[in-house]
């Protein structure tokens, strides 16, 4: 009986060839997962503001290419027509200022006819989420003035004023203005505000990564 018994018992062989049956994956604890979220947290912390530090600064240069463009436009169509050319800063109906450039700007030649109307070269929309106030540097005396007045070239592409009998600073030769185009409400000395330059003479060009205060 016994001998039977011991026959039906597998061999130490078989018992070696047997698979062990499989573990089940062992989960994270609690203070794991919280390590995990932990460190997540503090790599969010550091990336987010570098993030919208570097979607500002890609917004504002490409509505400094429009402003500059817009500019360059103006002085060649004073040019081409021999006569002055004016970008107005809003969009009023009657072709006066508006507010400052970030609400949007027209480009407006002077028809050559009895009712003395305008002709519209460009209508540009509002500068969503920026803000551009402007100074305008005499450089014959040194001091700098703010200024909201419109952008205006004559027949040859220089500055033409408005108004001769009550000309504003930039008139004399070598003046700047400068228009700062920023992210609405920033401020110090973060630097991602373009400074875009007018020369008296109509020469135009920016400078990218400027403080939002200062540098003027």
């Amino acid at each position: 009986m016994c001998s039977k018994n011991l026959q039906s018992l597998p061999s130490v062989g078989a018992l070696a060839s047997m698979k062990p049956l499989p573990v089940a994956a062992r989960g994270f604890t609690l203070v794991e997962l919280l390590v995990v979220f932990i460190i997540i947290a503090i790599m969010a912390a550091f990336a987010i503001p570098n993030f919208k530090e570097t979607y500002q600064q890609a917004r504002m240069t490409s509505y400094a290419d429009e402003l500059v463009s817009a500019i360059q436009l103006t002085r060649s169509e004073a040019i081409k027509r021999g006569a002055r050319v004016r970008m107005v800063p809003g969009l009023a109906a009657d072709y006066t200022p508006s507010g400052d450039y970030s609400q949007g700007w027209q480009i407006v030649a002077d028809k050559f006819s009895k009712d003395g109307g305008k002709v519209v070269l460009q209508k540009h929309g509002p500068l969503v989420g920026a803000e551009v106030p402007e100074k305008t540097k005499d450089n014959s005396s040194g001091t700098a003035s703010d200024s909201t007045t419109v952008i205006a070239f004559g027949r040859g592409g220089r500055w033409a004023p408005e108004d001769y009998s009550n000309a504003p600073v930039f008139v004399h030769p070598g003046s700047i203005k400068t228009l700062k185009l920023r992210p609405e409400g920033c401020s110090g000395t973060v630097s991602v505000a373009h400074d875009v330059y007018i020369s008296s003479d109509g020469r135009v060009f920016s400078r990218a990564g400027r403080p939002c205060d200062s540098g003027w």
